[in-house]
């Protein structure tokens, strides 16, 4: 009677922890099944925090770091060219420094480094106008068009650092056209996209400036044309 007594106890034990274990996992399969439920509320804070994260105060840095990096890799390209006597150091092509080895390698690098620094200012850039424009239609398709304007440029970039002047010159100066003037109409798109923007979320300052830049970097584009046109006919002409 005693080991039937603990037979029975032990039957009885054994279903009812079947019986918890299959509620248990009723339980979790209707967790499981029911959708996950975020008001509107944190939606919203959500969706801020999201757009607020191109606005942190550090993302400032790669503006800077794109001016300082790009201005070093020629920098060093023409010291590096000065002190092994590979280039004349009165005032030599830029593309003229990173033509020999090992100037070549450094001017490389660190043009390669300078594309990815392009890429992430412009990306910010983009989402920057576009968290602050959320609604406006004219906007956002410049800030689209902008922002491919810009990536062609930085691939022109990438392009002048991996293709030497003297290896392919045709796919250097395409290169050069795609960072210099693409460049120079992305810089007018975002000029445009500052004029648009005032008063409500740029001075007018900030247009004045972008402006001056864009016909600075007009005007260099231009000399800079002339003077090669003039250098090519001197040439043309000495060899006759």
């Amino acid at each position: 009677m005693f080991a039937l007594g603990l037979q029975d106890r032990e039957s009885n034990t054994k279903l009812l922890y079947s019986k918890q274990l299959a509620s248990r996992k009723a339980k979790s399969l209707r967790n499981l099944r029911k959708p996950l439920q975020i008001d509107s509320s944190q939606c919203s804070e959500l969706e801020v925090s999201a757009a607020m994260w191109w606005f942190q105060q550090g993302l400032s840095v790669l503006p800077a770091a794109l001016v300082v990096w790009s201005a070093a890799s020629f920098v060093f390209s023409y010291i590096t060219a000065i002190v092994l006597r590979h280039v004349d150091p009165l005032v030599p092509y830029i593309s003229d420094t990173g033509t020999i080895p090992p100037e070549r390698c450094l001017f490389g690098i660190m043009l390669n480094i300078s594309t990815f620094l392009g890429v992430a200012t412009m990306y910010v850039r983009y989402k920057q106008v576009y968290a602050l424009n959320p609604e406006k239609a004219k906007i956002l398709k410049l800030n689209k068009i902008g922002l491919t304007l810009g990536l062609m440029s930085c691939f022109g970039l990438c392009i002048i650092a991996n293709f030497q002047k003297c290896i392919l010159y045709y796919i250097h100066v395409v290169g050069a056209c795609l960072t210099f003037g693409v460049g120079a109409v992305y810089m007018l798109v975002q000029t445009i996209l500052s004029y648009l923007m005032q008063p409500e979320l740029h001075s007018k300052d900030i247009f004045w400036v972008r402006l001056s830049v864009f016909l600075w970097c007009c005007s260099s584009i231009v000399s800079s044309i002339l003077w090669l046109c003039s250098v090519t006919l001197r040439r043309s002409s000495l060899h006759k």
